[in-house]
């Protein structure tokens, strides 16, 4: 996978219109918490690796198929959560 990471999220994510969210480039996708739910999501894509940031922590996740995996499951709980 590469960047139809985002693409594929942000399918996801559009199915609830609730859920706010910016792609300001290619390589990059936020998703924006709610005043009720306060922590934004932030995902970099790169060819090494990819970077899940929730408020002030962030995880590196390899470019291989577990790993992606599991960087898709943090973001899918995460964004559920925001919908509370």
């Amino acid at each position: 996978m590469d960047q139809n990471i985002i693409d594929l999220i942000i399918d996801e994510i559009t199915k609830h219109p609730e859920i706010s969210y910016r792609r300001p480039n290619a390589n990059e996708l936020e998703i924006f918490g709610s005043p009720a739910q306060g922590f934004d999501i932030t995902l970099y894509i790169d060819i090494r690796e990819n970077m899940l940031i929730f408020d002030q922590f962030h995880w590196h996740y390899d470019n291989t198929e577990e790993e992606i995996d599991d960087m898709l499951n943090q973001i899918t709980y995460a964004y559920l959560d925001l919908l509370g």
